[in-house]
């Protein structure tokens, strides 16, 4: 039978501080693009490339509220598709889907100022 006596032990050590760091970095950017979108008095949706809601403000989460299927949307559905399957019935969303597509594939540098919506190639995305 094998004797049960404690002989010493086997570990390890991993300087985790970079990785602290990083994660501490991406924390504060986090929080300064929250407060940075929170002080704009207009509303605001950021979208990526394709078209998925990246981020709102509370004054577009507000707004949008009661306005059918928009009431629904929240970060991460494709306001593309949302305005798309308004259907052919609400000219205002088909406009506005196409105008935003027109922006995100850099034929356009900004929405036309009859579309009620504002947005900027400047920072829609690389191809």
């Amino acid at each position: 039978m094998p004797d049960r006596t404690f002989i010493g032990y086997v570990g390890s050590c991993v300087d985790v501080s970079e990785v602290k760091e990083a994660h501490l970095a991406v924390l504060n950017s986090a929080a300064l693009n929250e407060a940075m979108l929170e002080s704009i008095h207009g509303r605001v949706a950021a979208l990526d490339a394709g078209g998925v809601i990246i981020a709102t403000n509370r004054a577009w989460t507000e707004a949008v509220a009661g306005v059918g299927a928009l009431a629904r949307t929240v970060v991460g559905d494709n306001y593309l598709a949302v305005c798309r399957s308004a259907g052919s019935g609400d000219a205002e969303g088909q406009r506005a889907a196409a105008a935003i597509e027109d922006v995100l594939a850099r034929r356009a540098t900004a929405l036309p100022s009859n579309t009620g919506l504002r947005i900027s190639s400047e920072r829609a995305g690389s191809r």
